[in-house]
């Protein structure tokens, strides 16, 4: 069984994520800056899970001392961190560059970028003492040079540091018991996600999931990984072209062809 530690997880992939473990009869620390919303799916899980261990902390992961707090909070409640998930993220509105205000850019760049360094950084000097761990980053549209869309320049360059990041810490973890790698879950249905859609409706129907599908996929190659800097990822080239092929099949599966949502976001 592993302690694990989520940042951003009280709602979409990070909630699911932190269900799937508890599942799987993991330990489990969720966080977001939100406290209400950290209260709502600390009780959730807790529903869910009468008997598995989770606990939930406030934590804005823009503030590094925030985040040195998650960690000990985690290390007090666990005792070790085994997996610790950089998965905080926002978007800036879908607007082209030249319009966003400097705390539009500031606060994701902060968020999705700060965020992670921080979060590396704290569960690298606990892990490091442990001299065993691993962390996760989360890659997203912009990690790779395919992905590329327009008015959304802080969150595409957020995501592309993050490869580069992971790759580095490879590099200086190398004679350690300690690892890092990246998560790619590909597009899911999530706030963030959907309201940046824009007019693909037909496209996000054929190539979303629900965070809960890639999550319980996710998990246990998570848990499973060995090595360093590797790669997870939840839907890989041929997959994509096989669904283009059968794209009828996903119609209406999401979004009707207006863009109108046609499910309930967790």
């Amino acid at each position: 069984m592993y302690n694990v530690v989520i940042t951003g997880s009280t709602k979409g992939f990070g909630f699911s994520l932190a269900r799937k473990f508890l599942e799987l009869g993991d330990s489990v620390v969720i966080s977001s800056r939100d406290d209400a919303r950290v209260k709502k799916a600390l009780a959730k899980l807790k529903d869910l899970f009468p008997d598995g261990k989770v606990y939930g902390m406030t934590c804005d992961v823009r503030a590094k001392e925030n985040v040195e707090a998650l960690g000990q909070f985690a290390m007090e409640k666990l005792g070790s961190i085994d997996i610790w998930v950089n998965n905080a993220g926002i978007s800036a509105k879908n607007t082209p560059l030249v319009d966003l205000s400097e705390a539009d850019i500031r606060s994701v760049i902060d968020t999705n970028v700060m965020g992670a360094i921080f979060g590396c950084q704290v569960a690298l000097k606990i892990m490091l003492k442990q001299k065993s761990g691993r962390i996760f980053n989360l890659e997203g549209m912009g990690s790779s040079e395919k992905h590329i869309i327009a008015d959304q320049v802080p969150y595409i360059i957020s995501k592309a540091v993050m490869p580069k990041l992971t790759k580095s810490l490879k590099l200086e973890l190398k004679d350690t018991g300690v690892a890092v790698h990246s998560i790619n879950p590909g597009m899911m249905v999530t706030n963030l996600v959907v309201k940046n859609i824009g007019n693909e409706p037909k496209i996000f129907n054929i190539l979303a999931e629900t965070p809960k599908t890639v999550a319980d996929y996710l998990v246990p190659k998570m848990r499973d990984v060995k090595g360093k800097g590797k790669k997870l990822k939840f839907i890989k080239g041929w997959k994509v072209a096989l669904k283009f092929m059968t794209a009828w099949r996903y119609r209406d599966r999401f979004m009707d062809k207006d863009g109108n949502l046609l499910i309930e976001l967790e």
